[in-house]
């Protein structure tokens, strides 16, 4: 994520960030469409059983968040 950062025309924004990944989520309608008015947040727990709490931006048709996923091993979306 970090190296598609430096390629990105506001770069000087997001300088400080120190996210490794991003995650995104599609919500859909029973009939396919996207959800646009939606509230979406993420609860990831680490490896080390640390659980880090990030709400998601709308995104085109979805909705993203930046997440510290640094430690080598499992991480778990939690619902």
């Amino acid at each position: 994520m970090q190296k598609q950062m430096t390629k990105m025309k506001n770069q000087s924004q997001m300088a400080g960030m120190k996210a490794s990944h991003h995650l995104m989520v599609y919500v859909t309608k029973p009939d396919g469409q996207a959800l646009d008015q939606a509230k979406v947040g993420y609860l990831v727990e680490g490896p080390n059983g640390i659980k880090e709490k990030q709400m998601g931006m709308k995104m085109r048709d979805g909705f993203g968040a930046d997440l510290h996923m640094e430690e080598k091993g499992t991480y778990s979306v939690i619902n």
